[in-house]
């Protein structure tokens, strides 16, 4: 059994990977799901993007120190994000939506990662034991 049981499961994960990348890819290019114009933008290049669990807002981090909130319906800046002496690596956002994690560094600057309240844009915490840049942040499920 242990042979064919093997190339069963390696038949539904390939099913799998297909049936996703068919909803992915059209013509051989990534299909477009939902274009956003955002109005009031960085003033650098976006390095890093999460969206809210409710999927109306989205968060995004740039090379200009900021990190910025975005309503996805209308494009429009809800909330900027200020305190990263250096550019903004990574973003994630907590399961309830209530707070956000940026991570920064770069040219020896900052190397810092923050929590901050999304409703209010206040930094209420400040993890500065990093030796080197803040490249990648995660949450865990339970906050």
């Amino acid at each position: 059994m242990g042979g064919k049981g093997k190339g069963l499961r390696e038949r539904k994960e390939r099913d799998l990977l297909r049936s996703i990348l068919e909803g992915l890819v059209e013509n051989g290019k990534l299909k477009v799901r939902h274009e956003v114009h955002l109005m009031g933008g960085h003033t650098g290049a976006i390095t890093s993007l999460a969206v809210t669990p409710d999927g109306k807002r989205l968060v995004t981090g740039s090379l200009d120190k900021t990190a910025r909130l975005w309503d996805l319906e209308t494009g429009t800046l809800i909330q900027v994000f200020k305190g990263h002496t250096g550019c903004v690596n990574a973003v994630a956002i907590t399961s309830d939506g209530r707070w956000l994690v940026t991570g920064s560094g770069c040219f020896g600057a900052d190397n810092t990662a923050r929590l901050w309240d999304l409703a209010t844009g206040k930094c209420t915490k400040v993890f500065a034991e990093h030796t080197g840049p803040v490249l990648a942040v995660t949450v865990t499920l339970d906050g």
